[in-house]
């Protein structure tokens, strides 16, 4: 949760009136992928989950 934390800051000021959303996925207690919200006019979410549908 702290590294999500970390990973949202990350997002200011900048990204605003967007939402500060990260996500960070572990396993076996290791981070192997982290992420945040991009700065309006950037890639979106759709774009992201069909990059995670067709390449993972």
């Amino acid at each position: 949760m702290i590294a999500a934390l970390g990973c949202s800051r990350k997002t200011l000021p900048g990204y605003l009136p967007n939402p500060l959303v990260a996500c960070v996925i572990g396993d076996a207690n290791q981070i192997v992928a982290q992420g945040y919200t991009e700065a309006p006019g950037q890639y979106d979410t759709d774009l992201v989950r069909w990059l995670f549908t067709h390449l993972l």
